[in-house]
């Protein structure tokens, strides 16, 4: 037991760093708020911390062989799976409780904290979801990537042609180490599209979570285009 507790404080040192975080900033908010207000402020402080984190990671990372190394190698699909999902419900929860009271509001000012909390939620959880799937795509990509990262010379073609056939997402440049812009831009393009882009899908286990990734991306943007048309009108009446 507790080697499984230092496992998952390891491995997921960043994400619970962000809920303590989060949970210290709600219980310092100004007491005069409202118990939800508080808490989304908590909610929106751990939320982009832990998307700070994340992307300043991927940023110093010299490589997504690298991060994946340190940082992924505990993470499975269902559990990244649960957790955007979990974490992207409670924050459309949070959004729609928030804008409800939004309309209560006696003040200008309150008024205005309303929507600033449910503003700053509706992005971080938006962001949340491709940001994770960015992470498990390059895990995915370099569960396979057995070679090392010097660059293959011209005579090992073929060698170079079968390792780029056997990868589970393949670039249009052909680039065998691909850094986390290359899987952002994957992830962030079903995010926005809800379709693919020119990066080849060529493994049943990724077209599996590419999938999965574009049905959440398809009702969790109709979602957010409901909150973002309520947020609007609440900032004109």
């Amino acid at each position: 037991m507790q080697t499984y507790i230092r496992s998952l404080i390891r491995f997921h040192h960043r994400l619970y760093g962000a809920l303590v975080i989060g949970v210290i900033a709600a219980a310092l908010a100004p007491s005069k708020w409202h118990v939800f207000e508080r808490f989304l402020f908590g909610w929106n402080v751990g939320l982009w911390l832990y998307l700070i984190l994340l992307w300043t990671m991927m940023y110093r990372a010299e490589s997504a062989r690298w991060r994946v190394a340190l940082d992924s190698e505990d993470e499975s699909a269902s559990t990244i799976l649960i957790t955007t999902c979990v974490a992207a419900l409670a924050s459309i929860a949070a959004i729609v409780f928030e804008l409800g009271t939004a309309h209560a509001a006696g003040s200008s000012s309150q008024k205005a904290l309303h929507l600033l909390l449910s503003g700053f939620a509706l992005i971080g959880a938006w962001t949340l979801l491709p940001t994770v799937f960015t992470v498990y795509y390059a895990r995915l990509f370099y569960m396979h990537h057995s070679w090392t990262d010097a660059p293959m010379p011209r005579s090992d073609d073929r060698v170079a042609s079968l390792a780029k056939s056997s990868l589970p997402l393949r670039f249009p440049d052909d680039k065998l180490h691909p850094d986390y812009v290359d899987f952002a831009y994957f992830a962030f393009t079903i995010a926005v599209a809800a379709q693919t882009s020119d990066v080849a899908v060529a493994d049943s286990a990724t077209r599996r979570f590419t999938l999965i990734q574009s049905v959440l991306a398809f009702f969790f943007n109709l979602a957010i285009l409901g909150l973002s048309v309520n947020i609007a009108a609440s900032l004109f009446n």
